[in-house]
């Protein structure tokens, strides 16, 4: 995902699976990144292309931002709570 936004120089911190008890589709590691970051959830945004990523950023209470770039259909990441969805 980092290569396909060429946003290397802009990202200080990750979080991940790794990072937390429990990975997406809690909210948990979004809510980390946001920690990490030092947003609140309302200031941040998350970019992903799978139905759980929708989810997460949802239930954290983040605009989610859905791409279409992992096969899953159009309906099915809106359905999972994704405020935009770009090809």
């Amino acid at each position: 995902m980092r290569r396909a936004v060429d946003a290397d120089e802009a990202i200080r911190d990750t979080a991940s699976s790794d990072d937390v008890d429990r990975g997406k589709p809690s909210a948990e590691p979004v809510e980390l990144a946001c920690r990490l970051a030092g947003v609140t959830p309302e200031h941040a945004v998350f970019v992903g292309d799978t139905v759980w990523d929708m989810e997460a950023a949802t239930r954290a209470g983040v605009r989610a931002v859905a791409l279409l770039s992992g096969g899953i259909p159009h309906a099915d990441l809106e359905r999972a709570g994704a405020d935009v969805v770009y090809r």
